[in-house]
């Protein structure tokens, strides 16, 4: 799976041109995200031929700035339920687009919003096949695929 790295970084790189019209730049080290600032993930499961789950978690003010640019507004203290859809939206998109380099045929689920202990059951049940981590605007947000243990 190695060789996908450079490929969700070309497919995360698209998505926020497209939908954010942002930059993205690639971190070497996860950047960190601190208790003040909370992360926000989402994921969306791929079930087939090739069964796994992509993670996208980011810290809040970028899920902010997501939403107030999707939804048109230059607000950074957007609604929750607005957020949560800004960052499932971006979730569904990058997933949508891994899926295709993958195995198929297969589907992708909705995007869904994980807790901590999600994360955990996903992580027991799985293999970690890739971790990139990048920021926007200098706030970090990761990328993750997981291939489910079969």
């Amino acid at each position: 799976m190695q060789l996908l790295e450079q490929e969700i970084f070309q497919v995360a790189e698209m998505v926020w041109m497209a939908v954010l019209n942002l930059p993205i730049e690639r971190q070497q080290v996860a950047v960190q995200v601190t208790e003040q600032d909370p992360p926000l993930a989402c994921c969306v499961y791929i079930s087939g031929e090739w069964e796994g789950t992509i993670i996208l978690c980011c810290s809040e003010a970028l899920a902010h700035r997501a939403a107030a640019v999707m939804f048109g507004t230059e607000s950074h203290h957007e609604p929750l339920d607005r957020v949560r859809d800004a960052v499932g939206e971006l979730a569904n998109m990058v997933g949508g687009n891994v899926k295709a380099l993958l195995p198929g045929p297969s589907r992708l689920s909705l995007p869904a919003l994980i807790e901590n202990a999600d994360y955990q059951r996903i992580a027991r049940e799985s293999r970690m096949q890739s971790r990139q981590a990048f920021s926007c605007e200098g706030e970090p947000f990761l990328v993750t695929l997981f291939e489910k243990l079969l």
